[in-house]
């Protein structure tokens, strides 16, 4: 319509183009009007919000940084993306879950964790086959431990959980290493990531595949450390015996 009213004004006001160019601007601005506002598929993955959130700001051009990006506002329940086999409960159910998911979400955002924790177990108890909230409560309980705790290892159960609803969604793979980390195991963590960033590249999700490689990276890194640590302590006859996971 916008090129129209252009076009409009290069004419001369007595050419008889003017009204057929009329015609067709008032055809676009009446589609314009009628067609739907168009709601966009909705993962709601905490692990990807807490990334945005904590990501360095961009500066406008010339401007000030850009503020962190507002939480989404509510979103139908059939614009949520569902990762896992087919829904075994009613779609009743899997809108309280989607609710409750986004609620769990915001919690999390705001520092509440301890009320993720609750929202995201309301989700899973209504849809328990969708990676994208045992992924969601894995990353709330990693906010909550410390190294190789009990916490961290809940945090592990519901990240496999979520690879094992839907192996072929990349966080999943992302999360669970995260967790693996966070309980001492680099070597499965890198095995996590490496096969997130493959599934990853299989679906085009390029810029997770990156995010997956530069785990995978510090995660080999973080192996090696290890390796070498042993390997001196054996040297040393220094062994200390792995410390007992704290409650």
């Amino acid at each position: 319509a916008e090129s129209v009213r252009l076009a409009m004004d290069a004419l001369p006001p007595d050419s008889e183009k003017r009204q057929e160019l009329q015609r067709l601007r008032d055809e676009f601005e009446s589609a314009a009007l009628e067609k739907p506002t168009d709601v966009p598929s909705h993962e709601g993955d905490a692990a990807a919000m807490l990334n945005a959130l904590n990501a360095p700001p961009e500066p406008a051009e010339g401007g000030a940084p850009f503020p962190p990006p507002p939480p989404p506002a509510s979103i139908p329940a059939h614009k949520h993306v569902r990762r896992g086999p087919p829904l075994r409960f009613s779609e009743s159910d899997r809108s309280e879950a989607c609710t409750s998911k986004d609620a769990g979400n915001l919690h999390l955002r705001e520092g509440n964790v301890s009320q993720a924790l609750v929202e995201y177990g309301n989700a899973i108890k209504k849809d328990p086959d969708d990676a994208i909230l045992w992924s969601n409560r894995s990353v709330a309980f990693l906010q909550l431990s410390e190294d190789n705790d009990t916490t961290a290892a809940q945090a592990a159960a519901d990240a496999l959980r979520a690879v094992t609803c839907d192996p072929n969604w990349p966080r999943g793979y992302c999360t669970l290493g995260d967790a693996l980390l966070r309980l001492g195991s680099p070597l499965e963590a890198l095995e996590a990531f490496l096969d997130g960033a493959r599934v990853a590249r299989d679906a085009g999700r390029l810029e997770d595949a990156f995010e997956l490689d530069r785990k995978g990276r510090d995660a080999r890194d973080a192996a090696q450390q290890e390796t070498e640590r042993l390997r001196e302590q054996l040297k040393s006859g220094t062994v200390q015996k792995e410390p007992a996971r704290t409650k």
